[in-house]
């Protein structure tokens, strides 16, 4: 797999997952706060600030039921096969 950690990884995936989160606002969150562990991090008020007040209710709460089991099939497909690999919004490629 790759370099990063595991965790890290799944807050990349849910990021990506996550209801009205597209690259736009995925982009502007990583500017403003920094990698996708920080933006779960933060509390409801920091993430307002820059997305609106359902999606930061949304990213400063635990993730669903339906993306935790879609980032655990993320993680099974990317670990059945070494060929397999993930970009992030900050990977250049």
């Amino acid at each position: 797999m790759s370099s990063i950690d595991i965790d890290e990884i799944k807050s990349w995936l849910r990021l990506s997952m996550e209801p009205g989160i597209g690259p736009v606002t995925g982009r502007e969150l990583l500017s403003k706060i920094g990698l996708p562990q920080l933006i779960f991090d933060s509390s409801y008020s920091t993430l307002e600030r820059y997305c609106d007040s359902t999606i930061a209710r949304q990213l400063s709460a635990a993730p669903s039921t339906e993306i935790e089991e879609r980032i655990e099939l993320s993680l099974h497909w990317l670990q059945s096969n070494p060929l397999h690999g993930i970009l992030t919004w900050s990977d250049d490629n």
